[in-house]
């Protein structure tokens, strides 16, 4: 089945809001291409983020999402592993006050 997607940018854009307090990213597999995908501009108006990651089928994502958020100025970046299955979990990450 085929659906119509929208990229992070495009989808910030449509909110017309100026900044965004919390924005979740749980997409199943897919949020390392979104997270790389989005431009400076869409991350200058978040504040603080919890992306899913996948390394159990995705290895390395944890790190890749990371590695964006810190690059684009998220001060405190941290992982939240399921304690069951580590390679599954949130990665937590928030501006500075």
């Amino acid at each position: 089945e085929q659906v119509q997607a929208v990229g992070l940018d495009d989808a910030v854009a449509l909110t017309g809001s100026p900044t965004i307090d919390l924005l979740k990213i749980d997409i199943e597999g897919a949020e390392i291409e979104v997270v790389e995908g989005a431009g400076a501009d869409t991350w200058s108006r978040v504040r603080r983020m919890v992306v899913e990651y996948h390394d159990l089928f995705r290895p390395g994502c944890r790190e890749r999402v990371a590695r964006v958020l810190q690059a684009q100025g998220f001060a405190r970046v941290e992982t939240l592993p399921e304690p069951s299955t580590p390679e599954l979990g949130l990665v937590r990450a928030c501006r500075p006050d």
